[in-house]
């Protein structure tokens, strides 16, 4: 999976919606060790978003950061973090496929889940 797969508020609010539905114990504890990886690996790419706005923003660290759409910093910016995001994460997909988890979240009908909150989730899961 790529890693604009992993990284930005949708994600987290897609695992965040996962995490509150009742599932068995022992998916729930799996489940939870693997959300830490997702956000190790998320904490990775703030770094490197934040060390490209300091590059492209001339910026000393520690400094305020700040750049303006529509400049050639900021669309070089935007350039680097895009390629930055379309590499391969070493995170492999948890081992369950989305089609088992639906099953187990199906079983009590207050877990709803939307169409979209499942598109979000699904790279990370076995096909």
């Amino acid at each position: 999976m790529k890693l604009a797969s992993i990284y930005g508020t949708e994600i987290k609010e897609a695992w965040a919606k996962l995490v509150k539905q009742e599932l068995p114990a022992d998916l729930a504890y799996k489940l939870l060790k693997y959300l830490r990886s997702v956000d190790a690996e998320s904490a990775v790419i703030e770094k490197q978003r934040v060390a490209l706005l300091y590059k492209f923003s001339g910026a000393k660290e520690g400094e305020n950061v700040t750049l303006e759409p529509n400049t050639l910093p900021y669309a070089e910016f935007v350039k680097a973090f895009v390629e930055c995001l379309d590499v391969e994460s070493e995170l492999k997909p948890f081992d369950m496929t989305m089609t088992a988890l639906v099953e187990i979240i199906a079983k009590k009908p207050e877990n709803a889940v939307t169409v979209e909150r499942l598109a979000q989730l699904e790279p990370f899961f076995s096909v």
